[in-house]
């Protein structure tokens, strides 16, 4: 899972000798804001605070004497106290001479408490459209905009508060977070890579001979390979008005085999997506094109389109969908061309920073010329992951999916499989040199098939090396 640090602001300060209805422009910035930069993206809300301690209020002694109400409201204004807005603001409306801006900003401040941040930006908005002054009206808007990844809106704000004399805690915090606007359309790099040792690269049956048709069958015996797997991506994120972007994806995955160069394998993928993404839900469509070289020679071409939706039920649990259609062309065995589907629902649960655990469902269907060569499957799964004491965290995957053919093959044998998947990654936090973690990874795959010639079982271990920058 990938991770960015954010700010999250808490509380801001603010005080004043007195109460002056008319003048909320005096509703300036704080000398101090504190904040804290957690592991996460962006599933905390940046928010006002709520006091922990009651607000006791006689709203009858209010009604009675509306300086005092109107010094009170001023005052829960000036510290964001939610708690004291919620008390104050019912009983404030009930003046006839109730300032309108007050309560505007007010609601938004409840409502980006809440996490009801389009509410909120459109009341930060009014306010500021009557007020250009009320700085710390714009500082939330800004924030508002920044959590709901309105990031060129939330930039432009900020902009514009960097032309006032702010306290210089406040001008350090602006600057730092249009930087971290900026760094959004950085190019982001990721690669990964291990060695590889195989005793079965061609997949050989267990059975080296058969009899078939008053005949016998010999099969090829298993093959050994040893080299290195190596996967690259990058990508740039192009932030457009409100909530909408673009990407440019770039993916290349290899297996190459110093010993036998016949299974050599390289896929390279090129992808550019649109999006729209809010604090709690994003969606991307992304056409793509792929090329595969299998043995150092051309393989097949792929192009399509794929997609996914995620909606954040809640700070710990997230829903999410992927689906991918595509067509795909062989250089030599034609009768294999044909369309690709694919489609994948699954959950994300987060019961404390230092666990999570997902599962999903999917489905995957290909089209060939030939019965035979059809075949749709469906799969599940099911993670966890997990920070232990003393540095140590491990992440566990199982998976089980079964593969159906649609017809019988040269053996009259109509395929079967039941697929079953364990992967284990152990590493350590503190241990990492230039950037790069060391994992010790333990893998698990067995086929259950009718088919002999597909029936198979293996683990391997490997070391893998990997590097986000």
């Amino acid at each position: 899972m990938n991770k960015y640090l954010f700010l999250m602001f808490f509380p801001m300060w603010l005080w004043a000798e007195d109460y002056q209805p008319k003048n909320t422009a005096e509703l300036q910035l704080p000398d101090k804001v504190q904040g804290i930069e957690q592991p996460s993206v962006r599933e905390k809300f940046s928010t006002p605070a709520a006091k922990a301690k009651a607000v006791e209020v006689d709203k009858k002694t209010l009604l009675a004497n509306p300086a005092l109400l109107k010094r009170a409201m001023y005052s829960v204004l000036l510290t964001q106290q939610i708690d004291g807005i919620r008390v104050i603001l019912p009983i404030y409306r009930q003046l006839a001479d109730a300032d309108s801006l007050l309560i505007t900003y007010a609601e938004a401040l409840l409502a980006h408490y809440q996490g009801q941040l389009t509410r909120a930006i459109n009341g930060y908005r009014q306010v500021i459209a009557k007020e250009p002054k009320m700085s710390v009206a714009r500082l939330n808007l800004a924030m508002a905009l920044y959590v709901n990844r309105q990031s060129m809106a939330a930039r432009d704000q900020l902009t514009r508060l960097q032309s006032e004399q702010l306290p210089k805690p406040v001008a350090e915090t602006v600057k730092q977070i249009i930087a971290r606007i900026d760094r959004e359309e950085d190019w982001q790099f990721d690669v990964n890579f291990y060695y590889r040792q195989e005793n079965n690269i061609n997949n050989a049956p267990e059975q080296s001979k058969m009899d078939y048709q008053g005949g016998q069958l010999t099969f090829q015996p298993p093959e050994k390979a040893h080299g290195l797997h190596l996967a690259f991506g990058a990508k740039k994120r192009f932030n457009l008005n409100d909530n909408l972007y673009t990407n440019l994806q770039l993916n290349a995955d290899s297996d190459f085999f110093w010993d036998n160069h016949p299974y050599d394998d390289l896929s390279l993928r090129t992808g550019v997506g649109f999006g729209y993404q809010t604090a709690k839900f994003n969606a991307e469509i992304q056409p793509f094109i792929k090329k595969r070289f299998y043995g150092t020679q051309p393989y097949s071409l792929t192009a399509g389109a794929g997609g996914h939706f995620s909606y954040q039920l809640s700070p710990r649990w997230k829903l999410s969908n992927h689906w991918e259609w595509s067509y795909e062309t062989f250089n030599q065995r034609k009768f294999l061309n044909g369309q690709r589907h694919f489609i994948g629902l699954s959950a994300l649960y987060i019961p404390s920073p230092q666990q999570y655990w997902s599962a999903g469902i999917n489905y995957y269907n290909s089209q060939a010329k030939y019965q035979e060569d059809q075949f749709y499957r469906t799969g599940m799964f099911i993670g966890w992951g997990q920070e232990w004491p003393k540095g140590l965290s491990s992440n566990l995957t199982l998976s089980a999916g079964r593969r159906h053919y649609d017809g019988v093959d040269f053996f009259n044998i109509k395929r079967a499989d039941k697929e079953y998947t364990a992967r284990l990654s152990l590493w350590h936090r503190g241990i990492h040199y230039l950037g790069i973690t060391p994992r010790l990874v333990w893998s698990y795959n067995k086929t259950d098939s009718n088919h002999f010639y597909y029936k198979k079982q293996e683990n391997t271990v490997n070391l893998e090396f990997s590097k986000a920058f």
